[in-house]
């Protein structure tokens, strides 16, 4: 579960399943280019479906072709807090269209991420419980369940799940073991989902740090990255964990000034070891920045850019090309909703397209997955933007496109 303080643009507590968040433009933000006039490559479309009220907040390509989406269809009933504790995992062939849909009752799924590939090629659907542990879950091609597992400790609460490159977990939490304030704590776990062990995270600012970002990386590496508390003039922090031996491989902070107010959001493996992290900007200047992290902890690029009046990452991944591509949602001067967002890095962190995908009702990119072709698609919501509150997740609708910024080369 992403977890930003209070003063951020969105938060999450332990206790919910939702990001809670209403986004305004911070103060002193100068007006923005218009996107509206501004050149920009077309933006290709190959795929669009929609499916309806609900939130699909997680995409992966699938190595034989198509796509797989998770997260929650149709809208709860009133009046009834557990009647949205249903996941819904879909796989959709090349052209979009539904090969199959799995329902999983009484599973609810945290807000942005939760969905990935095991090493053996089955679907991994991670998600919260809402009592303070995660469940994880895998299903194979056909949308059969083939295993489910649930991970908690007395005296801790977990935030995130990941499985590791090994077949073993991990998972971050808050350890209340030694009494009040809690601790920062990664907890280890086997294949089977038995307790290994725990050791206390190196928080950058204290422990009301919020929840860190975990991903895999390389083929023995788990990365954790930490925003910098809202106000404690520190910088973002990521460290590489080795985990044969649970040592940290590097440790570093990014090179943002502290003034800048910096926060993470999204952060994802890339070919070959490496990490695409970016983040907020809460002062003045531009709105965002992003970082490529090399496996041996150097940093390749860092970028500070951004031309609209406020941009927020929810969702990022590597491009067959070696650059990145950031989505999220976007606040302009001429749109009256906060709109869908786009961004492109090429390999050296030169921003070489960035833009909104209009929707009449505003919107927001929840996730993105690159495909070889050079396209990336997109899962988002329409009707609510960038205030990922829970009646505006019931109110949205959710979508799917395929899409690339520049012409596709078609056969003729």
């Amino acid at each position: 579960m992403l977890h930003l303080t209070p003063q951020r643009p969105w938060t999450a507590s332990a206790g919910v399943a939702c990001v809670a968040a209403i986004v305004a433009a911070p103060a002193g933000y100068g007006a923005a280019t218009s996107w509206a006039q501004a050149p920009t490559p077309p933006l290709t479309v190959s795929v669009e479906r929609s499916f309806g009220p609900g939130w699909l907040q997680a995409i992966v390509a699938l190595p034989g072709g198509g796509y797989a989406v998770a997260g929650r269809r149709g809208l709860p009933a009133k009046g009834d807090p557990k009647a949205d504790l249903k996941a819904s995992v879909i796989r959709l062939d090349e052209k979009g269209d539904t090969v199959w849909e799995t329902i999983i009752e009484g599973k609810r799924l945290d807000l942005v991420g939760g969905l990935s590939l095991t090493p053996t090629g089955q679907l991994l659907l991670i998600g919260f419980a809402g009592n303070g542990a995660d469940w994880a879950m895998t299903l194979d091609p056909s949308g059969k369940i083939q295993s489910e597992k649930s991970f908690g400790r007395s005296l801790a609460i977990f935030r995130r799940t990941v499985m590791l490159p090994n077949g073993g977990w991990a998972s971050i939490g808050d350890d209340f073991d030694t009494g009040p304030p809690p601790k920062p704590t990664l907890f280890r776990f086997d294949a089977s989902g038995v307790f290994l062990g725990k050791q206390v995270l190196p928080s950058p600012a204290g422990d009301d740090a919020p929840t860190p970002l975990v991903t895999p990386v390389g083929s023995s590496g788990l990365a954790v990255a930490w925003d910098a508390p809202a106000g404690a003039k520190a910088r973002p922090r990521v460290v590489r964990f080795d985990t044969a031996t649970w040592k940290s491989a590097w440790d570093i902070t990014i090179d943002l000034d502290p003034e800048l107010d910096p926060s993470v959001s999204t952060m994802v493996p890339l070919p070959g070891g490496g990490l695409a992290i970016s983040g907020l900007i809460g002062a003045h200047g531009v709105p965002w920045w992003a970082v490529v992290v090399g496996a041996d902890g150097r940093t390749q690029w860092l970028s500070r850019t951004g031309r609209f009046d406020f941009a927020l990452p929810f969702a990022s991944a590597g491009l067959a090309d070696g650059g990145v591509v950031i989505g999220g949602c976007a606040i302009t001067k001429e749109a009256k909703h906060s709109m869908p967002w786009l961004a492109i890095l090429d390999a050296k962190g030169n921003l070489t397209s960035e833009r909104v995908v209009p929707m009449r009702d505003g919107g927001a990119v929840l996730a993105l997955a690159a495909l070889p072709t050079g396209e990336f698609a997109a899962t988002g919501i329409s009707g609510n933007g960038c205030a990922l509150i829970e009646a505006g997740v019931n109110g949205a609708n959710t979508w799917v496109r395929v899409m690339r910024l520049g012409e596709i080369d078609r056969p003729r």
